[in-house]
């Protein structure tokens, strides 16, 4: 999918600004995606998605457009690293890292830093919808998985 009526910069940009507003004035928190209801939902298909991984050893999961945490902080306990990307600095000052197993980054989904093959699971909860073309976010997070 790509929108024609905007450049990959100007939704950068726009992506940047309107979650920077949210962030800085609370309103994200108050989201739909932040009722108990959604929160224990989502906690059962990450921890069914977790059971489903056939092998033993360390487990790692990347949240692209992780925002304020969301999905690291629901999959914590149930993954032993959590790496979080977006490209709101102000989302991400919401992250609570004091978990002591989420690291996160600023940098865009569709070219990380990480290595191929880094990850055992990828999440981007609510974010592809932001994205103009998410096919390189697609194909970014095959060849981190």
């Amino acid at each position: 999918m790509v929108n024609s009526e905007l450049n990959q910069d100007e939704i950068l940009e726009a992506n940047r600004v309107v979650h920077s507003n949210l962030a800085i004035s609370g309103e994200y928190e108050k989201s739909p995606h932040f009722l108990p209801e959604n929160k224990q939902r989502v906690l059962q298909i990450l921890t069914e998605l977790r059971g489903s991984l056939s092998y033993g050893g360390e487990t790692r999961l990347l949240d692209m457009g992780c925002g304020t945490g969301f999905i690291l902080h629901l999959a914590s306990p149930i993954f032993d690293k959590l790496h979080g990307i977006d490209i709101t600095n102000e989302m991400m000052e919401k992250v609570d890292l004091s978990l002591g197993n989420i690291e996160i980054s600023n940098c865009l989904a569709e070219s990380t830093p990480f290595e191929d093959s880094s990850f055992d699971m990828v999440t981007a909860y609510s974010f592809l919808d932001h994205l103009a073309d998410y096919t390189k976010v697609f194909e970014e997070a095959h060849r981190v998985l």
